[in-house]
Order: C-alpha cells, then sequence, then structure tokens
C-alpha cells in the first residue's frame, strides 16, 4: 500500500510565506489573523520551524489592533498558534489579548477554555486579572467532556 506523505515545504516556501503574512497583517480581520498564525505554528511543527519568524512582528501588531474585535475562537486559536510555536507575545499583544480573553471568555466553549488554559500555561504565562478571574469561572462553568 501506498502511504501518502504530507508535503513539507521548504526554506523557500517558508520564507515567502512569512514576507505574505507580514505584508497582509496590518489589513486582517481578527479570523485572518488567528487562522494565519495558526496555519503558520501547524507549518512550523510539521517541519520543526520555531524560530526566526520574521512575521512576528508585524502579526503581533495585527493582534493589538484586533483583539478589541476578536471572537472567543479568535483569541483562544492565537493563543494557541503562539504556544504551539514556543512563541510569548510581547508586552503590548500580551496586554491586548488577555483583556480579549477578560471580555470573551464568558462566550467560549469548553474547548476554547481549555486551548486558551494550556497555551497559558505551556508559555509559562500568567493572565492578567481580568482574563485570570474569567477563566477560572470558564473552568468552573463549562460542561466538558459532553456533560451538561
Amino acid at each position: 500500500m501506498n502511504e501518502c506523505k504530507p508535503l513539507v515545504p521548504g526554506g523557500d516556501t517558508l520564507t515567502a510565506l512569512e514576507g505574505a503574512a507580514a505584508r497582509a497583517a496590518p489589513d486582517m480581520t481578527p479570523q485572518e489573523l488567528a487562522s494565519t498564525v495558526w496555519s503558520l505554528a501547524t507549518v512550523g511543527r510539521t517541519v520543526g520551524w520555531t524560530a526566526g519568524l520574521k512575521a512576528a512582528a508585524a502579526l503581533e501588531a495585527a493582534a493589538v489592533q484586533t483583539a478589541p474585535r476578536m471572537h472567543a475562537q479568535d483569541v483562544a486559536n492565537f493563543l494557541r498558534a503562539n504556544a504551539t510555536l514556543g512563541r510569548v507575545p510581547g508586552p503590548d499583544a500580551r496586554a491586548a489579548l488577555d483583556a480579549a480573553v477578560g471580555r470573551v471568555c464568558p462566550r467560549m466553549d469548553a474547548n476554547e477554555v481549555a486551548s486558551t488554559l494550556w497555551s497559558y500555561a505551556t508559555l509559562g504565562l500568567t493572565p492578567g486579572a481580568a482574563a485570570g478571574a474569567a477563566l477560572e469561572a470558564g473552568a468552573y462553568t463549562r460542561p466538558f467532556f459532553g456533560s451538561t
């Protein structure tokens, strides 16, 4: 039986992807931003590429701008992507994301709460006071594993 092997992008492709992401970041919607960072993290995990994300500054600046409009899944995906890459967002992005977590956590489902908590823990970060309180409340009030 033939085994299907994943497409593994080379260095030139990764460089092109980073450049495109950096150029597009200022105009991205919150969902586009979260999806882009998640896609880069997924590619990075596949090829062992975890350092030197050249687009990080542009993507973090976009996170600061879009965080007030992020939905629960956008915040969870952005944080999880950074945790997957092992990249701690800078102080401005962390503050914006903390504020977003505090704002959207009441609407997060159990998976988004768990993913967000995992992301903070993986990055060795402590959520800000409002985000931490919202996540703690979310962890105790969300049904997990199909319970009601």
